[in-house]
């Protein structure tokens, strides 16, 4: 009697053991981070003298649902690469801000494989700007998807060249954007004291409150913690 009752535990415990190597490694799955690898470049015996382009990598893991990150960059400053190779971790999507002369382009990029790793070349040329994608959907090997094309590029709001200093990069809070605001100023002041942070300038653009609520709920948020990576 009691044999059995060892092997029962023994199959239980070796039940319960598989189980947690399988939870474990969808956990794992889930978190798997994208490596992205950017190179820039101008079309070779190409001069551009007068472009300017800014990279913007987002990510939404800010620790507040209301706020993403941006980290913003330069890479190409009038016409030379300042960084032969640039890596971003965990990137969700990002943009290039294009200044050249009088003329202000964006364009965009989503990276919807989980746990992949992008190699991705952007060529500067007279007439546009060329793409070489190489994409590994897995850290651990498999087949590579190779893509190259045109971008299409749409005019940016942002008519002014800034220069940012890639060694000084880092990601900080992105401003928060009309429907996640339009979405706090349908909640009560007590709804609004147990959300995700808050920063204070956007508390004081919620008008359904008092002014000595927005005061009262600004001394809440100011003691809840943003997460913001360290790359």
């Amino acid at each position: 009697m009691k044999t059995k009752w060892l092997y029962k535990m023994n199959f239980l415990k070796i039940i319960y053991l598989g189980f947690f190597l399988i939870l474990g490694g969808c956990t794992k799955m889930f978190e798997e981070e994208q490596n992205l690898y950017f190179n820039f470049r101008v079309e070779e015996n190409t001069k551009l003298p007068n472009l300017n382009v800014n990279l913007y990598t987002y990510d939404s893991e800010s620790g507040s649902k209301w706020y993403g990150l941006v980290k913003k960059q330069t890479v190409i400053k009038k016409g030379q690469y300042l960084e032969q190779e640039l890596k971003s971790i965990n990137s969700d999507w990002h943009a290039l801000y294009i200044y050249n002369g009088d003329s202000s382009k964006f364009m965009y990029d989503d990276h919807i494989f989980r746990g992949a790793i992008y190699h991705l070349t952007y060529i500067f040329k007279i007439d546009g700007l060329l793409t070489q994608s190489r994409i590994t959907r897995s850290e651990h090997g498999g087949d590579d998807e190779f893509f190259m094309k045109y971008k299409e590029l749409e005019d940016a709001e942002q008519k002014g060249f800034n220069y940012y200093n890639p060694i000084d990069a880092r990601y900080e809070i992105n401003d928060i954007q009309p429907d996640n605001l339009n979405t706090l100023k349908k909640m009560t002041f007590d709804e609004l004291k147990n959300v995700d942070k808050i920063l204070a300038k956007d508390i004081f653009k919620l008008n359904q409150l008092t002014l000595e609520q927005k005061k009262a709920l600004a001394e809440i948020h100011q003691h809840k913690q943003f997460k913001i990576p360290v790359d």
